[in-house]
């Protein structure tokens, strides 16, 4: 398994994701709808035989059993989410968003702002 916290799963529920922007996706189990619940995620990428652990979450907090994980992605790569019974065997509902890849700086400053054309790292 992926995830922290070692073997113990009898089952799983897999769910293929190919997004068509690069940037970041996040999936979560933490949703009112899920609260009490103890959930645990795993993210792989490759191909079946040959996958290769990429994200995982076991826990929010240390009181907060559900699980989030945000990871980067690849238009056209397909992710591959699991998640197990090790903790709970109960039925949950998840949440995939996805935010697109943004060349422009959260910060607003654009190329006329730069006006360095060195850099002292002294």
């Amino acid at each position: 398994m992926c995830a922290p916290n070692g073997a113990g799963a009898s089952v799983g529920e897999w769910y293929s994701y190919t997004p068509t922007v690069s940037g970041t996706a996040t999936v979560t189990t933490d949703l009112t709808a899920n609260a009490g619940g103890d959930t645990r995620l795993h993210i792989y990428t490759g191909v079946c035989g040959a996958l290769a652990c990429y994200a995982n979450s076991d826990d929010v907090s240390g009181t907060n059993y559900l699980s989030e994980v945000t990871f980067n992605i690849l238009n056209g790569t397909t992710y591959y989410i699991a998640f197990d019974n090790r903790w709970d065997d109960s039925g949950f509902d998840f949440d995939l968003s996805e935010a697109p890849l943004s060349c422009l700086p959260t910060s607003g400053y654009g190329a006329d702002d730069i006006t360095a054309t060195t850099i002292d790292l002294s």
